[in-house]
């Protein structure tokens, strides 16, 4: 009966150290970003540092693979593809333009995609509604209220004849 509680221990050891490998594998996050930017390092810094609070630090419970197309659309497939033949558990898309591509290229329908900054994520053709995310992507949305932009702008500069603001024609979330 020893022998066989030896054995049963030996076999249940060595069925620990190959299943505990797989276990303790980190998970792989790829990170999509348009470009190296001041505002969109804070958003890939402010998630690693959301996941680091909840135990999965760089390295060892996560390990990040991280591309970007130096704000050059065209190659914005070329990300993607990169990124989704790594197997990650999670691609992270940083902009809409990023995002609104990885919802065509990237085909890997078990990957779940999280996005920030969108603007409009609903605009975008991302999520159905403010309250849902979609079966396959979730995110961040920078949307300001422009009633808040403008009240500001009265008081920073008062009463002014005109006054202009900066947009995209090329971006979905500057038209509306």
């Amino acid at each position: 009966m020893k022998k066989l509680m030896l054995n049963l221990t030996a076999l249940l050891g060595a069925a620990l150290l190959l299943v505990s490998p797989a276990l303790a594998q980190p998970k792989k996050v790829a990170i999509a970003n348009m470009g190296p930017h001041g505002s969109l390092e804070q958003v890939i810094a402010g998630f690693k540092q959301a996941l680091a609070d909840k135990g999965f630090a760089d390295g060892t419970g996560v390990v990040y693979d991280y591309s970007h197309c130096n704000f050059d659309p065209n190659l914005i497939p070329q990300v993607l593809t990169k990124l989704e033949s790594g197997k990650p558990d999670v691609i992270v898309t940083i902009t809409t333009p990023m995002t609104q591509a990885a919802v065509k290229i990237v085909r890997d329908q078990s990957i779940p995609i999280v996005f920030a900054p969108v603007t409009d994520p609903i605009a975008g053709g991302l999520v159905p509604d403010w309250e849902h995310g979609s079966a396959r992507f979730v995110g961040a949305s920078n949307l300001q209220s422009m009633e808040a932009v403008l009240g500001l702008a009265k008081k920073l500069l008062g009463e002014v004849k005109s006054f202009g603001m900066l947009y995209n024609p090329g971006d979905a979330n500057d038209i509306d």
